[in-house]
């Protein structure tokens, strides 16, 4: 299986779309926030694409630290506090809602660290296997801890809400992290974020039950 820059616009498009109709059908700023993980994973995706294009034309070299950067900051910096906000924002359950506190403050942290690293610490991309590989200039015992700090912000927080289908949601980029990391190992970032980015589709649907839900309830 390989990855070029045809898939990254592609997923970038299709999802765009998505992300567009998911943001139409929220109600109420606190579903904005998780309307909007669809069309910011586009974003995501269509920057790869370019990425994928400066890599392979030396004459637009000098966009590729640029685009490098922007996709770590979506990948590392944006959604491990981004994710946990936007479902403690939604979640009516008292108890849940406190749990998702924490992990917000938990992504926030990693947030931060990732923020730190890629100041400090410049990232490269290269194409490699037919992949994009990001090469970070950083070592550490704290390296040891970094997934655990990502995973619980990013994943458990779908699987603590108790907004219907959530689950689901939680299921899906669970499966697709372990089946990332297993046959893509060295190239995670890049291909697990292409995978997240459709399962993403799955918000407008959430999205548009919790619409109907709401109706139901006010009826």
């Amino acid at each position: 299986m390989c990855f070029n820059a045809s898939v990254s616009f592609t997923a970038g498009a299709v999802i765009g779309a998505v992300g567009l109709l998911t943001l139409k059908k929220s109600k109420g700023a606190s579903q904005t926030l998780f309307a909007s993980i669809p069309f910011i994973f586009a974003v995501q995706q269509i920057t790869e694409g370019f990425l994928w294009l400066v890599l392979k034309h030396q004459e637009y070299l000098q966009w590729q630290q640029m685009l490098t950067v922007i996709f770590i900051v979506f990948a590392q910096i944006v959604w491990p506090f981004w994710v946990p906000l936007s479902i403690m924002l939604m979640e009516k359950n008292k108890k849940r809602k406190t749990i998702l506190k924490i992990l917000f403050f938990i992504g926030l942290g990693s947030s931060l660290f990732g923020a730190y690293r890629l100041l400090f610490h410049p990232v490269t991309a290269i194409i490699e296997e037919h992949h994009i590989k990001y090469v970070f200039n950083f070592s550490g015992m704290i390296l040891s801890f970094t997934p655990l700090l990502y995973i619980l912000p990013t994943i458990i927080s779908l699987f603590i809400s108790s907004v219907k289908k959530m689950l689901l949601l939680g299921i899906l980029i669970l499966i697709s992290v372990v089946a990332t990391e297993y046959f893509f190992h060295a190239y995670l970032l890049s291909v697990w974020c292409c995978f997240a980015a459709v399962i993403s589709g799955v918000i407008f649907w959430i999205i548009k039950s919790s619409d109907v839900n709401l109706k139901t309830d006010q009826s």
